[in-house]
């Protein structure tokens, strides 16, 4: 079951800190390596949703797998903010590009094999349809 509480101590040259419940109650014993790697550092303060787990000093209870709760009217995450108009542009403007540059190598590929179909047939195939006198 996950929880929710705000970061109260944080002792980053030692890697650990206490996180107070939202519910209450005392707090609770969290280390770094329960946050993910790939995120900033911990800070004071900070909104966290965690679980739950006893440690083997004595059962107390500690911080378990972490996250960072996001707090309304605060910035969104960087990865999830879109581009730029200027970029998102300069994007349509390439996948168009690349999209009338298929349709016309479909094209001229298909101009060419039905080309060499005709002249590998000597143009029987058009002459059998009435389009092209037969020569003897």
């Amino acid at each position: 079951m996950r929880f929710e509480g705000t970061l109260k101590e944080w002792h980053a040259e030692r890697g650990f800190g206490y996180i107070a419940p939202q519910e209450g109650g005392q707090y609770l014993f969290v280390h770094i390596s329960e946050f993910p790697a790939d995120g900033p550092p911990p800070a004071d303060d900070e909104r966290l949703s965690f679980e739950i787990v006893s440690s083997g000093e004595g059962g107390r209870k500690q911080a378990a797998r972490v996250l960072r709760v996001q707090q309304r009217g605060s910035a969104p995450k960087p990865w999830l903010v879109p581009p730029p108009p200027r970029q998102r542009a300069k994007r349509r403007r390439i996948g168009w590009a690349a999209g009338v540059a298929v349709v016309l190598l479909v094209g001229v590929g298909l101009a060419f094999v039905s080309s060499r179909g005709a002249q590998a047939d000597g143009g029987n195939r058009l002459a059998a349809a009435g389009q092209v006198p037969i020569r003897h």
